[in-house]
């Protein structure tokens, strides 16, 4: 390896991933044979890029001859922002995303030929190790297709993830042969999308059923929103799963819900799904199966009948903690008794519950008066649904809580804990802190609180809003921190942090030190 000239080097690491060119570099320190190893590792890292492909194909309606237009934009890793490439230093590039349709009037756009194209598509994709390569194929008609077809496989490169994309009348046969060959030959795919009118699933069907049995090392999800699966389909994937060794992989199939499949019950009658999962016999996984998808999930204890006590030592667990999660990251989870009775030494144990309309419902709270946990038993229905509520913390408690911090060693916000999550509705969060929670925060200002009896730094960061209140005797601060994307709208992130030294603007040293003097 030593002994290769530089620009064959050069060459060999334009196909290496990031990590390769940091372990390279490494292994490289200070030995002279590996000399031309240690430049071009090191050039790699420092000048690699990502390039995202937009392709515009003509669509021939007139007898005047139209070019394939092509915009190509560069990225630096981990910089932000993008510029046009230049189709200069190509050793460097490598391809992200490709994205094929029909003609557009994007600026930056520039007209070219089919063999200019394959020339870029050419270019070496993305390692799967640093990060997703996508081909996006969007809105194409049976010519286009065609020929979007014909430079991809001219080029000769496979992708992390394919779609297609609102694919128009008569497309369907090409995209099902090139699907097919990509699905038998490509190892790396772990997302495929295809959104055609009238796809004929029977044509892949069998690329699908082997890839989704088979041991891959890697995820798969499958899209097919317009080719929802039918009973037949669904146990043939079943039955070969459940022949199969089980063996945990992150696959799923998903298309659009119908709301109800023909024969469903004949699928629940021959396989009985517990809560919606059959777990296979090897006990290595389990089969999350419904109306719209199935998938392979890791098994988890409640994909069997479970007890009264599982479901107590659950609670009780949720009680202990902030009372954010039922399990790892679940916020709701359906479980199928044991019997009936169990119903009943539920109720012993946890109280009693209420019979409503249609269902009946057990609800406990948590040590945070703001959230409880309800378990609903529908009528009719096999399954008993646990559920997280949560509901507006009231002025007097936000107040309170605060005051209790501010008493106290700021060690915790509440009840032992560093940090919660709490649903703060927009009058209580109004009163709270004076302000309207959408006017939008240009720059660092000061709020009083409702009664005025400390201050709030309110700060703009990281797109989300954060609301300062500062002990008054310790190093602490009190954050509240609004979740922007949290489902519902309304949540904040309280925690309780020291001081960061970067946010004070003038440090009292005396008070800190004492006299400087010698």
């Amino acid at each position: 390896m030593d002994q290769l000239p530089s620009d064959l080097v050069d060459h060999l690491a334009h196909f290496l991933s990031r990590k390769d060119l940091r372990t390279i570099a490494r292994a490289a320190v200070g030995k002279r044979e590996l000399n031309n190893w240690a430049v071009v590792a090191e050039d790699h890292q420092e000048e690699r890029y990502l390039l995202d492909v937009d392709i515009c194909l003509p669509l021939r309606n007139s007898n005047e001859q139209q070019k394939i237009l092509l915009s190509v934009r560069k990225q630096l890793f981990n910089a932000e922002g993008s510029e046009q490439w230049d189709f200069k230093k190509r050793n460097f590039a490598w391809i992200r995303s490709v994205i094929i349709s029909p003609n557009s009037l994007t600026d930056g756009h520039r007209p070219c030929n089919f063999e200019e194209v394959v020339r870029v598509l050419s270019i070496p994709v993305v390692p799967r190790e640093d990060g997703r390569s996508e081909l996006t194929l969007r809105a194409l008609n049976a010519p286009l297709m065609e020929l979007a077809l014909k430079m991809v496989n001219a080029a000769g490169k496979t992708f992390t993830a394919l779609e297609f994309i609102s694919c128009r009348n008569g497309v369907d046969l090409r995209v099902e042969e090139f699907v097919n060959d990509y699905l038998g030959k490509e190892a790396s795919l772990q997302r495929l999308v295809i959104n055609c009118t009238s796809l004929n699933k029977g044509r892949i069907f069998v690329s699908l059923l082997s890839l989704f049995n088979s041991k891959r090392r890697r995820s798969l999800r499958v899209c097919l929103p317009r080719s929802p699966f039918n009973v037949r389909e669904i146990s043939a994937f079943v039955q070969d799963w459940l022949k199969s060794d089980g063996a945990f992989e992150k696959k799923g199939i998903h298309w659009r819900n119908l709301g109800t499949i023909l024969g469903w019950e004949d699928i629940k009658k021959e396989y009985n799904p517990v809560a919606g999962y059959i777990m296979h016999p090897t006990r290595n996984s389990s089969l999350e199966l419904d109306y719209d998808h199935f998938r392979i999930v890791k098994l988890e204890h409640q994909h069997l009948p479970v007890t009264a006590d599982w479901i107590h030592a659950l609670i009780t667990k949720w009680k202990q903690g902030n009372g954010l999660r039922l399990h790892r990251e679940t916020k709701k989870m359906n479980v199928v008794l044991t019997s009936e009775d169990e119903w009943h030494k539920l109720e012993q144990i946890c109280g009693a519950a209420v019979k409503h309309r249609r269902s009946t419902i057990l609800s406990v709270e948590h040590v945070l008066e703001h959230r409880s946990l309800e378990l609903e038993m529908q009528d009719g229905r096999q399954f008993t649904e646990i559920q997280i509520q949560h509901k507006s913390i009231t002025l007097e408690k936000l107040e309170a809580l605060v005051a209790e911090w501010r008493a106290g060693d700021s060690g915790t916000v509440v009840e032992g804990l560093r940090k919660i999550d709490v649903y703060i509705s927009k009058p209580v969060w109004k009163k709270f802190t004076g302000t309207d929670v959408d006017r939008p925060i240009l720059s660092h200002e000061l709020i009083y609180s409702s009664q005025e009896q400390y201050v709030l730094d309110r700060l703009y960061a990281d797109e989300a809003d954060r609301f300062i209140v500062h002990h008054p005797r310790v190093n602490g601060r009190l954050i509240f921190k609004s979740l922007k994307h949290s489902s519902p709208k309304g949540f904040y992130l309280i925690s309780s942090v020291p001081v960061d030294p970067m946010d004070v603007e003038d440090w009292n040293l005396a008070l800190l030190f004492g006299s400087l003097e010698i």
